[in-house]
């Protein structure tokens, strides 16, 4: 029962932006730019870890502990 009402809610939504193409066309564009940003926080957050990695390694082998 909810998904058959819910599928009628999504068959209502699509006709009417079909009347909309303006809305729609906007509605894709932020789609596309939450994606984009999302991907891109990823590849920064990936780089960030990396980075993080080689310093750590530098630190080690450039700095001696004391005895």
């Amino acid at each position: 029962m909810i998904l058959h009402s819910g599928g009628k809610a999504i068959s209502a939504t699509i006709e009417a932006l079909k009347s909309q193409p303006l809305l729609l066309a906007i509605i894709l564009v932020n789609v596309l730019s939450l994606l984009a940003g999302s991907y891109v926080l990823h590849q920064v957050s990936g780089a960030t870890e990396r980075k993080d990695q080689l310093l750590q390694e530098l630190v080690s082998k450039c700095v001696r502990p004391n005895a």
